[in-house]
């Protein structure tokens, strides 16, 4: 049975040079049913009885492209000012608490769209001081979004891969944890998610006692070593993590699983893997 592809929206009517379709201009009154969609999704997870809820609001979807003035253009309500595009979060928030009070409600934003006309590190302090203003209880700070790709490494400063949210050879200290430096020098109240190439015990250690870092969020090291938080706490092993960045997981039809620790973290097997890994993607 064919499926028609769901329909593409978006607060603006915006060409992309990497993605085929384009995205119709949603109305006021959708944006509002979106609203509302998203406050009884979090009531219904509170339901559920999970511990807490968090808006993906980064890497292009579409809470990510109401707040980035690259994706937003509009010039009603939800557009134009840094506190009009940040007014569907607020809404979300604001109405999520009549229904769910003090449940935990956090948030996960580009601190750079890497694109131009997008966010940025010079306008993303006072994007993160209007999220502030929201109520949410925690801010996770990612960047990227796809159309980034189009661009060049030397223009970007790393490698643009698929997923670019996702940077591959994080070989040395100073790319790991690539969006410390958008947040460190920043005085906020609100608690501090930083994610993106947290790579080694030590720097994380030292980002949170500089106090600019509340936590830090991992993904791929943990696919690679689920038992790493634990194996750092016991101060067993490699101060860094075995992820080497590279990615495959990311895409690997027969499941998301670690392609270095399948093979046994043999260099030889692995780039063997690696390589009939990204050519099935791209088939």
């Amino acid at each position: 049975m064919e499926h028609e592809s769901a329909e593409c929206v978006g607060p603006s009517v915006v060409k992309s040079p990497v993605l085929v379709k384009q995205a119709r201009e949603l109305s006021v009154d959708e944006v509002e049913s979106i609203i509302t969609a998203f406050v009884n999704s979090i009531e219904r997870v509170k339901k559920a009885g999970f511990d807490g809820v968090q808006l993906h609001a980064a890497h292009g979807y579409l809470l990510s492209s109401f707040l980035s003035p690259y994706t937003n253009r509009r010039t009603d309500q939800f557009g134009g000012s840094v506190k009009n595009r940040v007014k569907i979060i607020a809404d979300i928030v604001f109405m999520a608490r009549e229904k769910v009070g003090s449940f935990p409600i956090l948030i996960k934003i580009n601190c750079d769209d890497h694109i131009v006309g997008g966010i940025s590190k010079e306008t993303f302090p006072e994007l993160i001081n209007e999220i502030e203003e929201t109520g949410v209880d925690a801010v996770e700070v990612s960047g990227g979004m796809w159309d980034c790709l189009a661009r060049s490494e030397e223009e970007l400063g790393f490698i643009p891969v698929p997923i670019p949210e996702s940077r591959t050879r994080i070989n040395r200290p100073e790319k790991q944890s690539y969006y410390y430096d958008y947040i460190k020098a920043l005085d906020l109240k609100l608690p501090v998610i930083l994610v993106g190439g947290n790579r080694n015990i030590e720097k994380v250690e030292n980002m949170i006692n500089e106090g600019k870092v509340d936590f830090v969020s991992l993904c791929r090291p943990l696919i690679c070593e689920p038992g790493l938080p634990n194996r750092w706490l016991q101060g067993t092993g490699n101060e860094n993590s075995n992820c080497g960045s590279c990615n495959a997981c990311m895409t690997p039809k027969e499941g998301l699983y670690c392609v270095l620790r399948k093979s046994a973290f043999n260099k030889e097997a692995f780039e063997k893997k690696l390589f009939e890994v990204w050519r099935d993607v791209f088939k």
